[in-house]
């Protein structure tokens, strides 16, 4: 292969691989991570042998930059251009630093690297791809737009390129993005009639369909997608979301499950399937998934919460006790959580428990209606009747037409044998009933 070609092939990969997996997340392996240091060293040792080659030091600034040592990584594009001018060598070092300079926040200088690239080659679609993918990400949606139909155009031109179906899918993103939804979905079709067995594409004309209620197409398309691809855990995760909205939720369960399969280590996936069998009353199901929840990650308080919740329900007020506790350790400003409590213990008729429970909840959240009117229950319940008006007179303060604090006051006041202010607060409950 001659010096040309093979910078031509590099270049492809540089413009073309990169930006297309743009959503997915910069995770290396332990294994990837060494193969990138090696690397470094290596192509140190090659540059002291030969310090004027231009492609030694673009590859150990390609290393630099997976590692996320971008600093690096520019000063090794830099002398790469220095040595070496030619167009397409060039052109794949000005756009790795355009990108590294994106990462540490200085977009001007990229953007001069980028339109620099595309200079130095303006025929190659890849370059277009680059800094299309750019604009897509600082926002310059249609920039990005004309920089992904010069994609298309090239390729069309080309009689069809690597890049032309990218091109469709790519710019498709941004039509998504900017809510024209009927465009990006007749680019997601030219995308999958050129390349009909790229499972993304179908995931990505499924979240089109997902977000216009279209919930058939968006289901049949991220089913086509993990067809494609059995481990496309985004195609399950937003099928399972749909299956859940429309109470599908055998099939809900079923993908959580293979989600589960996936990923055992993933806590929320166990949380959010024990919320499915906790509405469908299948509590030792729900109580087994929340457990397996806070064995993976035994800080989070809402896992705690939910199992205790659930114990509340089966009328296992000790258990019940101490997961919220437990979740009140873990988050002790969260007045909803000495709510929850408080209920708990009125339900044992600890109401000492409960009281002081709803004070707390008072002094963390003095706005929140709903605690007054609760701690005036107990009030009432503990026959502590004037405490019990008040808290049912902030409650109406806090919201005028609380109906059932009207309710609860009058009564007080017809036991207190005030039949004229319990008539008011009757009368009050009519009125706000006739304005419904």
């Amino acid at each position: 292969m001659s010096k040309l070609k093979f910078l031509n092939f590099v270049f492809i990969l540089v413009c073309c691989l990169v930006y297309t997996s743009h959503c997915l997340a910069r995770d290396y392996t332990d294994f990837e991570r060494e193969y990138y240091i090696e690397n470094i060293k290596k192509y140190t040792e090659e540059i002291k042998q030969n310090p004027n080659e231009a492609l030694l030091y673009s590859a150990r600034g390609e290393a630099y930059y997976e590692l996320g040592a971008y600093e690096q990584a520019i000063d090794d594009f830099t002398k790469s251009i220095a040595l070496d001018n030619n167009n397409i060598s060039a052109s794949s070092s000005y756009v790795y630093r355009a990108k590294a300079y994106k990462y540490i926040k200085k977009n001007d200088l990229a953007l001069q690297d980028f339109n620099k690239a595309i200079e130095l080659n303006k025929t190659y679609d890849g370059v277009y791809v680059a800094r299309g993918m750019f604009y897509y990400e600082i926002n310059e949606d249609y920039k990005a737009i004309e920089d992904f139909t010069k994609v298309i155009e090239i390729c069309s031109n080309d009689n069809k390129d690597y890049n032309d179906y990218y091109g469709y899918q790519e710019r498709g993103w941004v039509y998504d993005k900017i809510k024209q939804y009927d465009k990006a979905i007749e680019d997601y079709n030219k995308s999958i009639k050129l390349d009909p067995k790229n499972s993304f594409v179908y995931y990505d004309r499924g979240l089109v369909y997902n977000r216009i209620k279209q919930y058939d197409k968006a289901i049949k398309d991220f089913t086509k997608s993990i067809q494609l691809n059995p481990k496309n855990y985004g195609a399950y995760y937003e099928r399972v979301w749909i299956y859940n909205r429309l109470e599908e939720y055998d099939k809900a369960i079923a993908d959580f499950t293979e989600l589960i399969r996936l990923n055992p280590n993933e806590d929320n996936l166990y949380y959010y399937r024990g919320l499915i069998y906790d509405k469908l009353n299948q509590y030792d199901k729900a109580i087994e998934d929340y457990s397996k929840s806070i064995e993976i990650n035994p800080n989070s308080g809402l896992y705690y919460l939910q199992r205790g919740l659930i114990y509340n329900k089966l009328e296992q007020y000790n258990e019940a006790i101490q997961d919220i506790n437990m979740s009140i350790q873990l988050d002790p400003n969260n007045y909803v959580l000495y709510m929850y409590r408080s209920s708990i213990f009125s339900s044992q008729r600890n109401y000492n428990n409960a009281l002081e429970d709803l004070t707390k909840a008072v002094q963390l959240n003095p706005n929140n209606y709903e605690i007054y009117y609760n701690r005036g229950l107990i009030f009432q319940n503990i026959n502590k009747l004037n405490n019990a008006i008040t808290d049912f007179s902030i409650a109406i303060k806090l919201n005028p037409n609380y109906i059932e604090a009207y309710i609860s006051r009058a009564i007080i006041y017809l036991q207190l044998g005030d039949i004229s202010n319990a008539n008011k607060d009757l009368d009050m409950v009519k009125t706000l009933n006739d304005s419904e």
